[in-house]
């Protein structure tokens, strides 16, 4: 891609998944990349792939739901003459709930996929405005442009995050930063091997199946959705501002079309049978479960879709996307 090569890119949630691939293309392209991540494991992430690259991939340890650490790392940038010239906001909580969402459950996904996705941004924009402009790219979803059973509290976000991104992309236009967002949809990663293990499900059928729920008959790869975002990064797309960029295999076309009949099924295999409650769906599930992942008669599991790594909290389904 052009003009990527020597820049300084920040890249939150790269620890793992998604993030990890966009930050090892990013220093593939000659980036200096700031991996930022409230896992530990983000340290040994940046080495490795500094090592594989030859190009500088910084750790830093920060939970976005803290504004006072966002504020002293940017105040840190500045004194150090840190000037990011690309801001990818991957990282996000997860919780998935209904209309039975409690204020508590509202502020734990929205302090960091909003608040602290926007705070972030905030704190970054001086540095790459004093860099003389740069790309910022939010990772919303297909969730970001449907509705889906249960998910009322993480389709919200996504939702919002493309409204920020065609805010900010109007607000920033003056000051030679485009701002645009990467929608995904199913996305294969180690997060889906693991999440059919965890569930006793045959990860070839499962593939199989969600395959079927897109135009390209399969699932994307982080490398595919880690592309997009250094394209709309580059001067390849310096003609881009304030658009969502579906990488999605024709996912969400389907779902226009009626292609797909009702909402996204989910990945447990209760969801396969006629309609059931809620708690139906959660007590089935949980019969398929071994004992230590039953703590409690709640679900305790992870899987990866649509762009996202979550965890699946109690009370709610394994539906995705």
């Amino acid at each position: 891609m052009r003009g990527l090569a020597g820049k300084t890119a920040v890249v939150t949630g790269g620890a793992q998944g998604l993030g990890e691939a966009i930050v090892r293309r990013l220093s593939e392209e000659g980036c200096d990349v700031w991996l930022l991540d409230r896992s530990e494991s983000g340290a040994d992430t940046a080495q490795g792939i500094a090592a594989e690259t030859g190009h500088p991939v910084r750790f830093e340890r920060i939970d976005l739901a803290d504004a006072g650490q966002i504020a002293a790392l940017a105040e840190r940038w500045k004194q150090d003459g840190v000037h990011p010239a690309v801001l990818v906001n991957n990282a996000a909580a997860f919780v998935f709930k209904g209309v039975e969402a409690t204020s508590a459950d509202w502020d734990r996904i929205l302090d960091v996929n909003v608040k602290g996705t926007s705070a972030l941004t905030g704190a970054v924009v001086p540095l790459m405005k004093a860099a003389g402009g740069g790309s910022i790219v939010n990772l919303s979803s297909v969730s970001g442009f449907v509705g889906q059973r249960q998910f009322a509290t993480y389709n919200a976000t996504k939702f919002a995050l493309r409204g920020l991104t065609k805010c900010w992309a109007y607000d920033l236009a003056p000051d030679g930063i485009r701002v645009n967002a990467v929608c995904p949809g199913y996305i294969r990663t180690e997060a889906f091997e693991k999440s059919c293990e965890l569930l006793g499900i045959d990860p070839a059928e499962e593939d199989a199946r969600v395959s079927k729920l897109h135009m390209l008959g399969r699932q994307g790869r982080a490398e595919e959705v880690a592309g997009a975002v250094a394209f709309l990064a580059s001067d390849d797309a310096s003609f881009v501002t304030g658009s969502d960029l579906m990488v999605d295999g024709g996912l969400y076309g389907n779902l226009s079309n009626g292609r797909i009949n009702g909402a996204v099924k989910s990945y447990s295999t209760a969801s396969r049978g006629p309609p059931e409650t809620a708690a139906s769906r959660r007590s089935t599930t949980q019969k398929k479960l071994s004992p230590r992942l039953r703590r409690g008669g709640q679900l305790f599991t992870s899987t990866q879709a649509c762009g996202t790594h979550f965890v699946i909290r109690p009370s709610s389904t394994h539906s995705t996307t």
